[in-house]
């Protein structure tokens, strides 16, 4: 008799531990159509960030980004690919490699790495 009051308990127990249910949130997007706001959205920055100089020409991949960098610059005859980096010394620098390095590597033509600017907090 001991153990069938033992297993109602167990089983109470995992009845209260069970986890809720969530109901989606409002701000999640597919994978899609983050690609798509993305390819709206990248040509407007381009020509903001730019100041309107030069011929802008944005890409959406997905995939692992030094690959998809090297990929595109491959099938573009790119000149040069510019890239910028956090500009991290010793171990974190090493471990993870970061995405600049690995396009360095592997990208088919020369890359110019650009160390981000640390800004100013007021």
């Amino acid at each position: 008799m001991k153990m069938k009051n033992s297993n109602k308990s167990a089983k109470a127990k995992r009845q209260t531990a069970a986890p809720a249910v969530m109901e989606s949130v409002g701000l999640a997007r597919t994978a899609s159509e983050v690609g798509e706001l993305a390819r709206r959205q990248l040509p407007a920055l381009g020509q903001r960030e730019s100041g309107g100089d030069g011929e802008i020409t944005t890409d959406v991949r997905t995939g692992q980004p030094f690959h998809e960098i090297a990929l595109t610059a491959g099938e573009r005859a790119a000149d040069l690919i510019v890239i910028a980096t956090h500009g991290h010394t010793g171990v974190k620098r090493v471990l993870p490699r970061s995405t600049a390095e690995r396009v360095v590597r592997h990208a088919p033509c020369p890359v110019l790495v650009v160390r981000e600017l640390k800004r100013r907090t007021p």
